[in-house]
């Protein structure tokens, strides 16, 4: 964008309003080019950067008095035209989307977690360590390339809300397109009433009906059909099976529901894509996988990079771990105690979701682990047939199996963030000296989770009545690891 052009947008924008040596071009400069920490530099330190790069010279006083809300707009409107300008010149829009449609509105948001000082402002998901968190939303034309809106809100805030809130714009012929987080099937029936179009998918629990034939006017065109049986989606991965380990784990990944479990493999199956490309272009290695034992020592950042994605889900998941010291096994194989440890994983993790309020039974788990960890059919057939019982037994119709598969872990991403949990607790229990990039690693992860540790004694471990009798905490949300020793 030529420096004419980006005059005549600050003028449009208010930003400038008479001849000055500090213009449109400078504060791009300022915010784009000089520095990438403008809100943490002081105004001294800027405006020194202005003056060697640009010789325009203004005092600190001046420079504030100009981050300003029409600054605001103008770099908001740079930002939308290069927008505009990258998508039409990659993709042509179609004739005849611009004849039928007027808008196409395009809405989604993203959450960022802030220091925990920022918690009386902007009050975060609860998802995770911090306390803070902020939320924007942004809703974007993509035939006009302008943004409709553009709102910063608290970390906890609902998708659902603002989409509502966001229809009082409503124009015929303009076409809505968002994601489930604001599916609302009144929503979808305003668009619909005031001459506007949705592309949506649809939850799980909807069904269609179409107008019979007798012409009985049904007023509902979706309906809702609660389901009997919710699901719960458990990823898991074992350690410690074969090797001289002091513990042996079995950790996991839970969701509550099949909407935020695919939304999530659907997300991180385009990081991993975006990354794997950029890797290419610049002709870095790419790791195929991410699993916590291949981990190379140069690739800790990016190991690093995957975990901080996977926590921008933090509202959408939980972690737990179960483990049980080798050593202190009586009566029972190796594997015979990993299929007690899938029982508890099961048990104590249905104790935490139903006591913080975010599941109630009946449910039915869908037990997912890595095909390939060595698990041959047997072993799966008797893990099967071991937790049917002892849900059956302890929980009778309140709690069932689904299905227990083993999953490519290439394909199901969840079952490599399953693994990288696992690695980690492994490592904190079984190397608790060590200090190489798998250590560091692993202390970044149980950091970032506020991990929790509840002992049992040992002779618990085929104890599984459905009250634990554990009071866990208010305040930790995210990932528990249970003991038995």
């Amino acid at each position: 964008m030529s420096p004419h052009v980006l005059e005549h947008l600050a003028k449009e924008k208010g930003f400038v309003q008479r001849k000055s040596k500090y213009q449109a071009k400078e504060l791009v400069a300022l915010c784009v080019w000089l520095s990438q920490q403008v809100a943490s530099t002081s105004l001294t330190q800027l405006c020194s950067y202005l003056e060697v790069s640009t010789g325009i010279l203004i005092s600190p006083e001046g420079l504030n008095q100009r981050f300003n809300a029409s600054a605001v707009k103008f770099l908001e409107q740079v930002l939308a035209n290069l927008l505009a300008k990258k998508i039409h010149s990659t993709q042509k829009i179609l004739h005849q989307y611009t004849t039928t449609f007027k808008h196409i509105r395009i809405l989604d948001s993203t959450t960022l977690q802030l220091p925990d000082k920022f918690s009386s402002h902007y009050q975060g998901s609860g998802g995770s360590s911090h306390t803070a968190g902020v939320k924007i939303q942004l809703e974007y034309d993509l035939l006009s390339g302008k943004f409709l809106h553009v709102y910063v809100g608290e970390g906890r805030e609902n998708d659902k809300t603002f989409g509502s809130t966001s229809l009082q714009t409503i124009r015929p012929k303009d076409l809505y397109i968002r994601d489930l987080g604001y599916f609302d099937l009144h929503d979808l029936q305003n668009i619909h009433n005031k001459g506007g179009y949705y592309i949506s998918r649809l939850k799980l629990n909807s069904r269609i009906y179409r107008q019979d034939l007798a012409g009985e006017q049904r007023q509902k065109i979706t309906a809702v059909k609660p389901q009997s049986n919710p699901l719960i989606f458990v990823y898991a991965d074992e350690s410690g099976k074969t090797g001289s380990e002091a513990y042996l784990i079995v950790g996991s990944v839970w969701f509550n529901d099949m909407q935020r479990h695919q939304e999530v493999q659907h997300d991180m199956r385009a990081w991993l894509a975006e990354n794997r490309e950029r890797a290419q272009q610049e002709q870095i290695r790419f790791p195929n996988e991410f699993h916590f034992t291949e981990m190379k020592k140069n690739q800790l950042e990016l190991y690093k990079q995957f975990f901080d994605k996977v926590m921008q889900f933090s509202d959408m998941m939980s972690f737990k771990a179960v483990t049980v010291r080798k050593s202190q096994i009586q009566y029972k194989t190796l594997e015979q105690s990993v299929y007690s440890l899938y029982y508890q994983l099961a048990h104590l993790g249905i104790e935490h979701e139903v006591q913080s309020g975010r599941l109630s039974l009946p449910r039915s788990i869908c037990y997912y682990k890595d095909a390939d960890d060595g698990s041959d059919k047997l072993h799966l057939e008797e893990t099967r047939q071991l937790l049917r019982e002892r849900f059956k037994s302890n929980y009778e119709e309140e709690l069932r199996l689904e299905i227990m598969s083993g999953m490519p872990s290439k394909t199901f991403v969840v079952i490599q963030i399953a693994d990288l949990i696992t690695g980690a607790v492994s490592r904190k229990l079984n190397m608790p000296e060590g200090n190489n990039h798998k250590d560091q690693f692993a202390e970044y992860i149980l950091e970032r989770l506020n991990v929790d540790y509840i002992r049992h004694e040992v002779s618990e471990i085929d104890n599984g009545q459905t009250a634990a009798n554990i009071e866990f905490k208010q305040e930790q949300d995210m990932f528990y690891v249970h003991i038995f020793e």
